[in-house]
């Protein structure tokens, strides 16, 4: 990945939450993958060496909800929630021991 930050892209729903749970598992085999690969001779040596992994999380967004009355609807906000609660339970762990996160500042 060339980037310099990733957001992770949401929807108010039960699969939203099963693919941060997912991305939780995903992201430390990413990063020791890419550890691996930037000490490899052959990759190091290339036309076009492996980059150094240097992205940062900059956070979810929540796509395609009802509002009503400037509010997300009761089902809605409750997906909200859960997304919510499952990256500051599962994913935020896992990004801040592979230092994938920007200051904390710049959550707020």
């Amino acid at each position: 990945m060339t980037s310099d930050l990733f957001l992770v892209p949401t929807t108010a729903d039960f699969f939203s939450v099963i693919a941060i749970d997912s991305l939780s598992g995903i992201l430390p085999k990413l990063c020791a993958w890419v550890k691996m690969a930037r000490v490899n001779p052959i990759l190091k040596e290339a036309a076009y060496p492996f980059p150094e992994l240097k992205f940062k999380f900059l956070g979810t967004i929540v796509q395609n909800y009802r509002i009503i009355r400037g509010k997300e609807t009761t089902g809605f906000q409750t997906w909200i929630e859960k997304i919510e609660k499952t990256v500051t339970d599962k994913l935020k762990p896992i990004l801040e021991r592979n230092n994938l996160l920007l200051p904390n500042e710049v959550y707020t």
